[in-house]
């Protein structure tokens, strides 16, 4: 009696077949993604958590990174990055407390609020002495950079 099972495909062929069909529903799955969150050019130029303002994110790469380490290593930023976090953990503290004390919640925040403004201040402070180092033309041109940047703000918040 003859055997009329059909003949089997090569491993390789059935391994080949599972990488294709794997790369075909990620390009799918890519394209519903950018379809859904309305595309590449609503992510493109948004900042992220690190990058600062406006006023930084528009500075070339290599100048954001001077003035990021310019304001790791400030002479005055006593405790660096500690008050803030302390601010927070106390806070949180204060949020687990039995009975809830609305006032020195409050009070908490205001001092964190203080902490964040020092060191905002402090940045401001080294974009401004930054900006005053340029030439007339390198800051026209960073005044075209800022003021794209607005258009692009004011163009998205507009859709």
């Amino acid at each position: 009696m003859t055997d009329r099972s059909p003949p089997q495909s090569p491993f390789w062929m059935r391994a080949l077949l599972v990488v294709s069909l794997g790369l075909n529903l990620l390009v799918i799955g890519a394209l519903a993604g950018f379809a859904v969150t309305h595309g590449p050019e609503r992510w493109a130029g948004r900042p992220h958590a690190a990058s600062g303002s406006i006023f930084t994110r528009t500075l070339p790469a290599e100048e954001r990174r001077a003035l990021r380490h310019a304001f790791m290593s400030s002479a005055s930023r006593p405790g660096g990055s500690q008050p803030i976090a302390a601010d927070l953990q106390r806070a949180i503290d204060l949020l687990r407390e039995t009975p809830f004390d609305a006032d020195r919640f409050a009070a908490a925040m205001a001092e964190h609020s203080r902490h964040r403004a020092e060191r905002d201040e402090i940045g401001r402070r080294l974009i401004a002495d930054r900006i005053a180092g340029m030439s007339d033309a390198e800051r026209d041109a960073y005044a075209d950079r800022v003021q794209e940047a607005l258009d692009r703000l004011i163009r998205r918040r507009d859709r």
